[in-house]
């Protein structure tokens, strides 16, 4: 959980970010919030306690308009030229 959780506040930090260097240095400070608990144990009240935090904290700076990749589903270039049946 603590990947998928890693995972998708790098993707919602890359929907803020204006630039690719204010996301390389956001990400810097992401991953040393993460590696701070990395001793944890998984199992711990502690450890799951910042989970769910950290999962509440996510759905909180969700993006309303998140990037999405052009060729993927929802893209501006998905599906532009669809297969003829």
């Amino acid at each position: 959980r603590v990947v998928r959780l890693y995972r998708r506040a790098l993707k919602t930090q890359y929907s803020w970010a204006v630039d690719r260097q204010v996301f390389i240095g956001e990400a810097e400070k992401l991953r040393a919030a993460f590696d701070k608990h990395a001793a944890l144990e998984p199992s711990s009240a502690k450890a799951m306690a910042l989970l769910k935090a950290g999962e509440a904290k996510l759905v909180d700076y969700t993006h309303p308009d998140k990037y999405i990749c052009a060729y993927m589903p929802g893209g501006s270039l998905y599906m532009r030229n669809p297969p003829l049946p």
